[in-house]
């Protein structure tokens, strides 16, 4: 129950955040570990920067946020929810 609970907090985190500026998204979970131009547009990219191994299975956690100009467009989360508890908790506040 409580890694759903997570989940839909990051996820609902994520869409207050559509169509604010990066800086809004900064202030809240910190800075992007990494930028890029996917398809003409900027992807900002938060989370672990290496994967974690954790017995047989990789884990990582990651958010993306792909720019529309200089809004946020869409978010895109994948990730071990234990460690994507840190940005819930930024998210929630």
């Amino acid at each position: 129950m409580l890694v759903a609970a997570c989940a839909g907090t990051v996820k609902e985190g994520m869409t207050r955040l559509e169509g604010q500026p990066l800086s809004a998204v900064v202030a809240k979970i910190g800075s992007p570990i990494d930028e890029r131009m996917v398809a003409g547009n900027k992807v900002y990219i938060w989370g672990s920067p290496e994967i974690v191994t954790k017995g047989a299975k990789d884990k990582q956690c990651q958010i993306r946020a792909t720019m529309n100009g200089d809004l946020i467009g869409s978010f895109y989360y994948e990730g071990d929810e234990a460690l994507c508890q840190r940005y819930a908790a930024r998210l929630r506040q």
